[in-house]
């Protein structure tokens, strides 16, 4: 299975990143293989440009199967979903390496969908989640 994290970096160690539509970086990792298979990097101008459908699409082209998220919104969960792409809810970790751990022991849940309306999921997502 290939699972994706939102990360400040590209290794295990870095911090695993809370905002997934506002990450610099995105580390995919086989739990299969037991290994980082590539990472995908966004500049700074990119970080604040990209909406979250956008960066859902360049994960979908990698064939990822999973998200590891502290939080997904409505519109971010449909989109997912409809790609086939299944978020799993992680909470209290530092790193990368933490999330994966706790995903690979079968501790993390399949994230629920929030209606946070807040504006900053307006403009991750594009729209409202209500």
């Amino acid at each position: 299975m290939k699972v994706a994290v939102p990360s400040k970096w590209e290794t295990l160690k870095s911090q695993f990143f809370e905002k997934f539509g506002f990450s610099p970086c995105y580390l995919i990792f086989d739990t299969e293989k037991k290994e980082k298979v590539s990472v995908i990097f966004y500049s700074p101008c990119e970080v604040g440009k990209l909406k979250g459908r956008e960066r859902i699409e360049h994960l979908a082209k990698k064939e990822i199967d999973a998200v590891l998220v502290d939080h997904v919104a409505t519109a971010g969960y449909k989109y997912m979903k409809s790609l086939g792409i299944t978020p799993y809810e992680v909470k209290g970790v530092k790193t990368v390496g933490e999330a994966l751990e706790k995903f690979m022991n079968g501790e993390l849940k399949e994230a629920q969908p929030h209606d946070c309306g807040t504006s900053e999921c307006v403009s991750v997502w594009g729209e409202n989640n209500g």
